[in-house]
């Protein structure tokens, strides 16, 4: 797995909310830890991604690579780690239901969390926090209901001629399998029953 080190730069950056010159990580990973699990268990992820691509492929493979970064930077020991675990201020839930109204008005186009974070004009471990604080989830969990929501509208919608690949492909879930099962934890049926039903 190879990770561009100008993209964990400006991941960095955007969390630690300023500039930041390099990243610099301890060359060991205990893989036996948590931390360790977790960032294998993601790769895999990635890796099944890529045996079962579709038409989101690209658009979904990118947020996980961001989702990876995120997961390093936030549980690995590196130069920068005493910045990132400082307190950080939290926002007004206000702030919450702007970012929840440019996730859905953006809900088809590809874009990062440090993009809603621009777009409510907070850092980003601002939003995060003030995410977690307010809704008792990550930002990350609040993008994937919003799209799974989105995801059941198109499916329900005039425009469910089109597959539950395409239409979960539209909703930006690119990993049909997973978004099935979060799919199904959400509504109580697959997309398929509920695209039949809805037919």
């Amino acid at each position: 797995m190879l990770i561009e080190r100008e993209v964990m730069q400006r991941q960095c950056a955007e969390l630690a909310d300023r500039a930041i010159d390099k990243v610099e990580f301890e060359t060991a990973v205990d893989l036996s830890s948590l931390a360790g699990r977790l960032a294998l268990d993601h790769v895999g992820l990635m890796l099944e991604s890529i045996e079962n691509g579709n038409a989101a492929f690209g658009t979904y493979l990118a947020r996980l690579g961001e989702s990876l970064s995120s997961l390093l930077l936030s549980s690995l020991a590196h130069s920068h780690r005493a910045v990132l675990d400082a307190p950080v201020p939290v926002a007004t839930s206000s702030t919450v239901g702007r970012a929840q109204d440019w996730i859905r008005a953006n809900i088809e186009r590809d874009f990062s969390v440090g993009d809603i974070a621009l777009a409510v004009d907070v850092s980003l471990r601002t939003l995060q926090e003030t995410v977690r604080r307010h809704n008792r989830t990550t930002l990350l969990q609040m993008v994937e209901t919003l799209r799974l929501d989105h995801f059941h509208s198109l499916l329900t919608g005039p425009q469910n001629g089109q597959s539950v690949t395409d239409l979960a492909g539209q909703a930006g879930l690119g990993h049909l399998g997973r978004a099935a099962a979060a799919y199904r934890r959400r509504y109580g049926e697959t997309p398929s029953q509920t695209l039949r039903r809805s037919r």
